[in-house]
Order: C-alpha cells, then structure tokens, then sequence
C-alpha cells in the first residue's frame, strides 16, 4: 500500500475545484439540501430537485442532467437508476438499505456511471482501508477477537449501518476465522466465526463507527467519528466530477486509485 496521499489532496474543503456538472438531485431531505449547497459553492448548477411530490418518472426529465445524486429512501432506487441507464446519465447513489443485486440488471447495456456506497466521507472511505491492513496484521498475530460497533441518530432508517456492513465485510475478506456477521442481539455464545455488529440509535449522532480487536492481553480500538454532514455532500459532490467521460458500475475502490493511488484491495 502506498503511504503518500497528503491531507491536501482529500477534496473535504467546500471550495475545492473540480470538473463542473448539471447536477440532478433525488431526494431534499437534510441530506438533499446539504448536497444542494454545497453545489452551488463548487459552483455546479443545480438543474432539478426531485422528491416525493415532483417524483422522477421518464427519461425526458433528466435530458439537461449530466449527474443525478440520489439522497431518497430505498424503495425509490430501482426506478430511478433504470431511467438514468435508459438516458445515459450517470448517477451517485447516497441511499443506503436498498438491494444493490439490481445493478445487475444494468451491467451489460451500462454506457453511463453508476457509483453507489453506503457513506460519501473521503475520510471513512480511508478508514477503511486502514481496517483492512490491520485486521490483515492482527490476524497473522492471532489471538484477537473482533467486533463492530455503530452508533447513529434515531431516525437513521436502516440497521446496522451500510458503513458497519461494509466494515465487516472487508474485516471478513482478511480474516481467517471470521466467516458470518451477526446483526441481531445475541442469544447465547457468539460463535467463534461469527462477526457481531452492536448499533445504537440515540439523538442526532452523525455517525461513529468502533471496531475493537481484543486478546487477552491487551485491546485496540479503532475509532471514526463523523463532525459535520457536509462531508458526505462534498464527497458525493467529488464523485460526480471525477464520473465525468466514465462508464460502468464503479465505487470507491476505483476512486481512491485513480485520485490517490491506492487501493482497498492492497
């Protein structure tokens, strides 16, 4: 794994300079109208705010858009996504608790971009990866014990987290004892193979993301804690641009290669 990428390059700033896009936005919620603003700051235009009463319903309304970013809910997904296949228009997919098989439905007559992940922060995003190469590390040690923990606001709709299950998907792909995840409480002994993910919902948490690796000897705990929602507007917003002239079903593994040189499979 390469170990140059500079605080400078991670595009976190709201007046970052990037590729200009007629930007479509599904969903105005929080996370919708943050995404909105920070827009204009990066100086997209912002040509149609879809939502619930003004709903995406045919190809025709999007013929101006080069991006739609989609903060909706998940029943709202599978539509919007063959409409943009249907026009070519690239989409970055926010929402979370959605059933990502159907983006097979579009693999083989996909000449747009389609970027889906479950959490926009450049920041988690590296965090990752650091999971990775550690929980590669500490299983050559042996003798940890893992666990995810999350904790989010009380009206986040789905449980766990998408980040917590991506979390323990990549703890998974490098461990060689843990081969299932456990969201519910448990009843009993958690089997040895068994990776168990702990949420919480409590007032208006952003987001905080703890993976504990435990022996008998000593613990180590890893930590992220979002500070301000803009930061998954920005990087929904950084996606967008980086789309641009691309096609495909791509996400953050293709992003932190192309824009910093490293990569999650590393």
């Amino acid at each position: 794994m390469q170990s140059t990428v500079c605080c400078a390059n991670i595009p976190l700033l709201l007046n970052a300079d990037g590729e200009k896009v007629n930007i479509g936005l599904i969903g105005f919620g929080r996370m919708g109208k943050l995404t909105s603003e920070a827009a204009e700051k990066r100086g997209h235009n912002v040509i149609k705010h879809f939502n619930s009463n003004d709903p995406l319903i045919s190809a025709s309304q999007i013929e101006n858009i080069e991006c739609l970013i989609d903060f909706s809910v998940p029943a709202a997904v599978p539509a919007a996504l063959s409409i943009a296949v249907e026009a070519k228009v690239n989409v970055v997919v926010g929402t979370t608790g959605w059933d990502s098989n159907i983006l097979n439905d579009f693999r083989d007559r996909l000449e747009s971009a389609l970027f889906c992940a479950a959490n926009f922060s450049i920041g988690v995003n590296l965090f990752r990866l650091i999971l990775k190469q550690a929980t590669k590390l500490l299983d050559g040690a042996g003798g940890y014990d893992v666990m995810v923990k999350e904790i989010h606001h009380k009206t986040k709709l789905d449980s766990p987290s998408g980040t917590a299950l991506n979390i323990s998907e990549d703890i998974i792909s490098q461990s060689s004892s843990k081969i299932k995840i456990l969201t519910d409480s448990p009843h009993g002994k958690v089997p040895d193979d068994t990776l168990q993910i702990i949420s919480e919902r409590v007032g208006d948490v952003i987001g905080v993301h703890e993976i504990s690796f435990e022996s008998k000897v000593d613990s180590i705990l890893f930590r992220h804690q979002m500070k301000d929602r803009n930061a998954f507007a920005v990087g929904a917003l950084a996606v967008a641009e980086w789309l641009k002239g691309k096609s495909g079903i791509l996400d953050f593994n293709d992003y932190l290669m192309d824009e910093f040189g490293i990569s999650k499979n590393d």
